[in-house]
Parts: structure tokens; C-alpha cells; sequence
């Protein structure tokens, strides 16, 4: 009955589809408070946030959503290399692939445990060109960066990205794709 029961959930796994719904938001707000001359204390104030973003995607918005992905990147004697056709899921789901979809969103953290800094980039052999054809960005510990919509979608000839860093530190990445 049990063995019936575990057989029945593995089915179900291998069934479902997850069709992600995502709101994005790319935010930076700063509050300027001015003083002295003929600033009046109670109106003294300017909020800047004019190049916030944020946006809700799925399968029928413009760009749509199909896929998403995490994954923990860990380095192998400072190096490794991102496939976005076999990118290995964070929750242990198995390998995620994005192969034939553009990336809308990609985030990309180098955790502050990591004791020094990690570049991203264009990978040397089927390097992903949609961050630019000579991508490359260098994230201290704790760093992060945001990318939204991507120009080229991912195929077989497409679709790497190298990290280097320090031994084996590790780098996190975040995504939804269509």
C-alpha cells in the first residue's frame, strides 16, 4: 500500500506543469530632506524614485513568462561554468532548461558569506550573448545585480555563462524566462 501511495506522488510529479506568475520589481527610492534659508521645516522633503519598475508577467503578458529557475552556482577551484539548458534546480526539482525562451528578469547574488568578489560573464565556448556580447560583471560579497529583459534567446550554441571567483564559493541566480 505504501510503495502504491509513493508510486502514485512520483507519477504525480512527473505530470504537473508550473506555469509561474511573477511580479518583478526593480526599486531604488531616495528621500532628500533640505534645511536652512527659507525651507520650511514641514515641506522640506523631495522623494526621487522616477526609475522604479515593477511589473507583473505570466504566459500571456508581453514578455511572457513561461519558466523559472534558481539555482546555487558553486565554484570548483574558482571557476565554473552556468548552462541555461541544464541549469540545476535549487529545490532539488531536477534540471531546468530555458532553451528556446529569452530571459525576462535574471538576478544574480554573490552572497556576503563569500570572503571575496565573483564575475559573471560571457561564457568562452557557446557564451549567452543576450547581456551583451562582452558581458562581464565583477559583484563583491554581498553584491547583486538585476537585469530585465534579455535580447537573445537561449539554443545550444547560446547558452553559457562563466563564473570565477575564489575556490569554491558559490553565487546565486534567479530567473524567469519565455
Amino acid at each position: 500500500m505504501i510503495l502504491l501511495f509513493f508510486g502514485l506522488i512520483v507519477l504525480a510529479l512527473l505530470v504537473w506543469t508550473v506555469t509561474p506568475t511573477v511580479t518583478a520589481n526593480s526599486q531604488l527610492s531616495v528621500t532628500r530632506t533640505y534645511s536652512g534659508g527659507d525651507v520650511a521645516p514641514g515641506n522640506n522633503t523631495i522623494d526621487v524614485n522616477g526609475l522604479n519598475t515593477t511589473e507583473a508577467l505570466n504566459s500571456g503578458t508581453t514578455p511572457a513568462v513561461t519558466k523559472d529557475f534558481d539555482a546555487l552556482v558553486t565554484l570548483s577551484g574558482g571557476a565554473a561554468t552556468l548552462d541555461l539548458t541544464a541549469i540545476t534546480d535549487l529545490l532539488g526539482l531536477g534540471t531546468v532548461t530555458i532553451s528556446g525562451l529569452t530571459p525576462a528578469w535574471t538576478k544574480f547574488t554573490n552572497p556576503s558569506t563569500n570572503a571575496n568578489a565573483v564575475t559573471i560573464a560571457k561564457g568562452a565556448s557557446n557564451g549567452y550573448t543576450g547581456f551583451g556580447s562582452s558581458f562581464s560583471i565583477t559583484l563583491q560579497p554581498g553584491g547583486e545585480i538585476l537585469i530585465r529583459l534579455a535580447t537573445v534567446a537561449v539554443s545550444g550554441s547560446v547558452k553559457t555563462l562563466d563564473i570565477t571567483g575564489t575556490a569554491s564559493q558559490t553565487l546565486k541566480v534567479q530567473g524567469v524566462a519565455g
